[in-house]
């Protein structure tokens, strides 16, 4: 590489090029120098243009379902303590596993833009942002007349109990820098309800359901706190490719849980063991008999004992 721009080289491209060079190797270079710098030009415009034929051919961001549309406005990433002792989960992943669409964003311009198409079902606004985001958060939501509508809780707060909401977000709630899930789901227990007499959905034989999405994590452990902390009256069916079980719920106590297997408390540590497949909450569907009066949090609590000491660690983190 250290001989390309030696004069005898030079003399071979001019010569090719039909340039005379003469003595001046001063001229020769900044000849060879522009000619570089042009074909660089060329093949950064034919890049570009390349890029814009492709770029309409490429597949788009999967379309969000408003009505489960959570908003997470902040700086980065929370982690908050999962329902299982131990685990961890950001802030973000936890929303997704139970089955919501999140959106995280900095941004308060493009927060503004999803308050103007219509408020979310939950936003989450971290006080990392400052005093100053704050009043123009404020300003926004006044602006849309209040998201009234909404669950909206402030999280990374200095002392949340004495904090009082904004004039345009009465309803909010504050929550301090460490925080669980549980508390989270105490916030939006009432946000994921169902009309029992609206229609199927087209093309299935499968009735509404509250609350669906897929096994991942501990999404399933994170849902039975959900329905325990709300107080909840329905059917939960848990599928892998087959239907792996049923736990039937009664104001947030267990009362009736079956698998191929099992029934009663055995039938739940089998379906708390499920890992993939995905789980669907029926509102106010529920199987009338009793095989079991199990409260959420203790078949939780017996099912982590069980998982240690089968020699399962439960992870640490679920980042």
């Amino acid at each position: 590489m250290a001989n390309i721009f030696t004069l005898s080289s030079l003399r071979k491209v001019m010569s090719l090029c039909r340039m005379p060079y003469g003595l001046d190797a001063r001229a020769t270079f900044f000849f060879c120098l522009g000619l570089g710098a042009a074909l660089i030009l060329l093949a950064a415009a034919l890049r570009v243009r390349l890029r814009r034929k492709t770029r309409g051919t490429r597949a788009g961001p999967e379309p969000l379902d408003r009505d489960k549309l959570v908003v997470l406005l902040g700086p980065g990433e929370k982690i908050i303590e999962s329902g299982i002792p131990g685990v961890f989960i950001s802030l973000e992943k936890f929303f997704r596993d139970i089955g919501f669409s999140v959106i995280v964003t900095p941004s308060l311009a493009r927060f503004d833009a999803l308050l103007q198409e219509g408020a979310p079902v939950i936003i989450g606004i971290d006080c990392r942002l400052g005093p100053r985001a704050m009043r123009k958060i404020d300003a926004m939501c006044r602006a849309c007349f209040g998201v009234r509508a909404s669950v909206v809780f402030f999280y990374n707060a200095a002392g949340p109990e004495g904090l009082s909401p904004p004039p345009s977000l009465p309803q909010a709630t504050y929550l301090g820098e460490s925080f669980a899930s549980l508390q989270v789901l105490e916030l939006i227990s009432y946000a994921i309800s169902v009309d029992a007499h609206a229609p199927r959905p087209e093309g299935t034989g499968r009735e509404p359901c509250s609350l669906e999405g897929k096994n991942t994590g501990h999404a399933l452990q994170e849902i039975i706190q959900l329905l325990e902390a709300g107080r909840r009256t329905g059917m939960l069916s848990v599928e892998d490719g087959k239907p792996a079980g049923v736990i039937s719920f009664e104001q947030g106590l267990i009362t009736f849980a079956q698998t191929r297997l099992n029934q009663g408390f055995e039938a739940v540590m089998e379906i708390l063991s499920v890992t993939g497949g995905t789980f669907h909450f029926f509102e106010n569907k529920r199987v009338m008999q009793s095989n079991c009066r199990l409260p959420a949090q203790e078949a939780l609590m017996q099912w982590a004992c069980r998982v240690d000491e089968d020699g399962k660690a439960v992870p640490r983190s679920l980042i």
